[in-house]
């Protein structure tokens, strides 16, 4: 059976991501996990679930997240848990796709907890990576 591309979004509508990751929007999404889990990250309501902030931030079904980020993954494989960022978006080391204890069933579990406005250092990191995101749609 053949597939066919996927029709575009109607005029005024953003375009939903699918399909392989790009460097940059991986980087994104992991500055987005470090600023969620640290409960800083602007725009979030009080429980609000990682796996949809994800969604939303990188414009793309919930599904794309959970497959991208499974508990499995994320919890068994150091080299994403420990990796440093060096596409330049970053500036000092993050720890990819960690998340707090408080989610032990993964993705969808994990509530957001406001801590606090992020730091100047946070919001330029974050800024940048989202440039570079956006950049590379």
């Amino acid at each position: 059976r053949l597939r066919t591309a996927a029709p575009a979004p109607p005029a005024g509508e953003p375009r939903v991501r699918a399909g392989k990751w790009s460097r940059a929007e991986e980087d994104y999404a992991n500055v987005v996990i470090d600023l969620f889990c640290a409960g800083t990250l602007p725009g979030c309501k009080s429980g609000e679930s990682l796996r949809k902030v994800l969604a939303r931030t990188l414009m793309c079904k919930r599904m794309r997240i959970t497959k991208k980020f499974s508990a499995t993954s994320v919890k068994t494989d150091p080299a994403r848990r420990n990796a440093y960022h060096t596409s330049g978006a970053v500036q000092r080391p993050y720890q990819h796709v960690h998340l707090p204890s408080s989610a032990p069933t993964g993705m969808g579990s994990t509530g957001f907890k406001p801590a606090g406005p992020m730091s100047r250092e946070d919001r330029e990191t974050l800024t940048r990576a989202r440039r570079l995101f956006l950049d590379n749609e």
